[in-house]
């Protein structure tokens, strides 16, 4: 039997609720990359900020800006609503203004994930929630022998695959999770 119906899937925001979990790993990567920078926030601060994360989180394209957008709010050089406005150029000025490079940024934000995930799996996991009936209609998606379905996301693979697998419990082959987070392509270049 044939491919009739192909589907190709974000991860972050349209299969899984993850805000809170990249927030969190943005705060563990800000503690490690920027010392001392949170020191000096109480329990209500942070919840504050990690609210507003949640207010900004369309803009993120990749992992690693999050921890960009926590500095800038935490230091209220813009307010949510400048950020959600130009964060394509807030983001460039932002790199250039901490002398950052994407590359570094992106590695730094998966090592942190990682050790996370080493240190304490069931903690990153929880913070991550699938949207209901999402879990469901892939396992169906994926019974059906004229269906096909790929996962097309920013977030590292690896990262990807494990909610899928140990929470979701989607038995999804890693190959068929498509990453754009080291090259940066847009995933229309990855769908084409």
């Amino acid at each position: 039997m044939s491919v009739e119906h192909y589907f190709a899937l974000d991860f972050d925001g349209v299969i899984c609720d993850s805000v809170g979990e990249s927030s969190l790993s943005a705060w563990r990567a800000n503690i490690d990359l920027w010392p001392g920078c949170l020191d000096d926030v109480s329990d209500e601060q942070k919840d504050l900020l990690l609210d507003q994360m949640s207010i900004v989180r369309p803009v993120v394209e990749t992992g690693y800006e999050n921890m960009l957008l926590l500095r800038a709010l935490k230091e209220e050089l813009y307010t949510p609503q400048d950020l959600l406005k130009g964060w394509d150029s807030l983001r460039e000025e932002l790199l250039a203004k901490w002398g950052l490079e994407r590359a570094e940024m992106v590695e730094l934000f998966g090592k942190t994930r990682d050790h996370w995930i080493k240190t304490d799996f069931d903690g990153w996991l929880a913070p991550n929630k699938f949207y209901p009936g999402v879990v469901d209609s892939m396992l169906a998606v994926m019974k059906n022998p004229t269906m096909e379905l790929d996962i097309v996301t920013t977030k590292q693979s690896r990262f990807t695959h494990a909610l899928l697998n140990q929470m979701a419990k989607i038995p999804l082959p890693e190959d068929k999770i498509y990453s754009t987070t080291v090259s940066g392509a847009p995933k229309t270049e990855v769908l084409q």
